[in-house]
């Protein structure tokens, strides 16, 4: 005969005196079948009875606290297991980045080396880009600065301000929440 019902059953039974979750206890049938079959079988009946036994005893047991100064062991402990994990994160970060730019110096100095062999050609390469970069900015100033103009003068200096308070707000709620957020203790407390 299988016992295993019957006995899961009868740990239910006496964990819904311990005030068991509701959604645990056994239905009015299960209850009226485990009792039918305590009658019946004398191995579940001698467990329900250990069991029974085992369950006041540990009722009746008086609860332990914590060694003396256990918080504060347990405290340090954690302290210096999360200064491990941090130091061993900020290892990883800088060697991945070292890493990262290692391969990157790495990929421009294969790129360079045909001008390096050519020192004339290096010259003119930065020379294009000075002037390239000279026009970028005169032709930005051609589009942005009528831009501006145009705008300070149709837009009273009033809204100016309520816009410039606006950015700033955004941007000190920007920092503050980046400080928050990247916060390593925050998880915690």
């Amino acid at each position: 005969m299988n016992h295993q019902q019957y006995e899961d059953w009868l740990f239910t039974y006496y964990d819904e005196r311990s005030k068991q979750r509701l959604d645990e206890r056994l239905s009015s049938t299960q209850e009226a079948e485990l009792k039918t079959h305590l009658k019946e079988c004398t191995d579940c009946r001698i467990l329900a009875d250990a069991w029974q036994v085992v369950d006041t005893q540990l009722s009746a047991a008086p609860l332990l606290g914590p060694a003396p100064g256990f918080v504060q062991r347990w405290e340090q402990y954690l302290q210096v297991d999360r200064q491990k994990v941090q130091r061993r994160q900020t290892v990883l970060v800088l060697g991945f980045s070292a890493f990262g730019v290692v391969v990157l110096l790495a990929s421009m100095l294969m790129l360079m080396i045909p001008l390096i062999q050519s020192p004339k050609a290096l010259v003119w390469a930065g020379v294009y880009r000075l002037i390239t970069w000279i026009s970028y900015v005169q032709m930005a100033q051609d589009v942005v600065l009528p831009f501006f103009q145009a705008a300070t003068s149709s837009v009273p200096a009033f809204w100016w301000l309520i816009f410039a308070g606006l950015l700033t707000q955004l941007g000190v709620l920007w920092v503050v929440s980046y400080r928050v957020l990247t916060n390593p203790w925050r998880i915690t407390q």
